[in-house]
């Protein structure tokens, strides 16, 4: 038994149970019919020890009232007790008359008996209790799920802010290669409301050999580049789930291949910073999956340099165009627990 509840009992012993004789209600001040205590068993939320401590406090407080407590039950007074507001609820009938009171917690529940037989003994009316109002909980904008508290209502998990992605297209240096072949560009981002952390690879291999033409014309010109970027992206539509972007950043790359310098086909090869420019779309961004599609510009700060001769070639932009899907891991509402 809890302390609230030794601390109940020693209320109604103390204020009833050691009542001297001298100041008991005297015999004739004692209904003249013969009465008896009825409990109900309701939606109290107690226990059948805390509901039997109640009654033997009730019915003391009763005797000390001057009222007989009979097996013969003339006179029932039934005692009910409701769990409401945080409290107890507590309905007294007697007879044709109804009296009510409410208690925070069984601590005070004697005062509430006290107050009550006075009430029914002397005629006196009790005004009607008002409940404590019950605090509104605030709107949750999310999928009602059970958790361990009956009725509570967790919210949705929010999207992850990074997202994975992995575009192929086209690409080539404009201003030394007439063909575009495929390029490659694998990354991750990082976003926050208006902004984003861009971190990429990409690959490209520009040009190659037919084999279907003869030997002697099999030599073309060719390049392929790899880098990588760390760029800053800004979203122009960050409140909506599809938004174009604009990107700038920095990255570091390397040009190898063959072209036709006079006067021949020879090697040639570069590395260093880069500059990287770009305007892309993106859609549902709060999903797993989105669709991607951007048009980058990267500009090498270096020139490609022939071994042979000793001399450089100036490199032009790198025009590419690529689609492709971005992926990150969220938890399905209806799912998660």
């Amino acid at each position: 038994m809890s302390m609230m509840y030794v601390r109940a009992l020693l209320f109604f012993a103390m204020s009833y149970g050691l009542t001297s004789p001298a100041e008991a209600t005297p015999p004739e001040a004692a209904s003249a019919s013969q009465s008896c205590v009825l409990f109900a068993e309701s939606a109290d939320g107690l226990s059948p020890v805390d509901r039997a401590v109640l009654k033997s406090g009730f019915e003391a407080q009763v005797r000390a009232a001057g009222v007989v407590l009979s097996p013969g039950c003339e006179n029932p007074w039934r005692v009910v007790h409701e769990a409401r507001g945080g409290g107890l609820w507590i309905t007294l009938t007697a007879g044709s008359r109804e009296l009510v009171a409410w208690e925070p917690d069984l601590a005070s529940v004697p005062e509430a008996y006290e107050r009550l037989i006075d009430a029914l003994i002397t005629g006196k009316e009790l005004a009607t209790p008002q409940l404590p109002e019950a605090s509104k909980a605030p709107p949750v904008n999310a999928a009602p799920v059970q958790g361990r508290i009956l009725g509570e209502v967790l919210n949705a998990p929010e999207p992850p802010p990074w997202q994975l992605y992995l575009r192929v297209g086209l690409g080539s240096v404009v201003t030394l290669l007439d063909d575009a072949t495929m390029l490659v560009n694998i990354g991750y981002r990082h976003a926050w409301e208006h902004w984003a952390v861009d971190l990429s690879g990409s690959a490209l291999n520009s040009g190659g050999d037919d084999p279907e033409v003869e030997f002697s014309e099999t030599f073309t010109e060719n390049l392929s580049a790899v880098s990588v970027r760390a760029a800053a992206l800004y979203l122009m539509s960050p409140d909506e789930t599809s938004s174009f972007y604009g990107l700038a950043g920095l990255g570091n790359g390397r040009v190898h291949g063959e072209l036709d310098v006079e006067p021949f086909f020879d090697s040639v090869r570069g590395e260093g910073a880069e500059v990287i420019l770009a305007l892309g779309y993106g859609n549902n961004r709060e999903g797993s999956t989105s669709f991607q599609a951007e048009l980058g510009v990267t500009v090498p700060l270096y020139d490609l340099e022939h071994p042979s001769s000793g001399t450089t070639i100036e490199i032009g932009p790198i025009v590419s165009l690529t689609v492709g899907i971005g992926w990150r891991f969220v938890r399905s509402s209806n799912r998660w627990r």
